[in-house]
């Protein structure tokens, strides 16, 4: 199960890292940095809850 956590946490990581070199950071008035950064979030949730109904298989 910690493999799990140090992944997530790992993954925060590097897409923090990636909108700070990038400076993509949502702004109100780019609607399509805020779709693009929804698709990431939803991927991360997706991704986070694959690895734990994995993990119970």
């Amino acid at each position: 199960m910690n493999w799990i956590y140090i992944t997530l946490v790992l993954l925060l990581v590097a897409v923090t890292g990636y909108r700070l070199i990038k400076g993509r950071w949502p702004d109100i008035n780019n609607f399509l940095t805020i779709y693009l950064g929804a698709i990431e979030i939803t991927v991360v949730i997706f991704f986070v809850v694959g690895l734990y109904l994995i993990s119970f298989w």
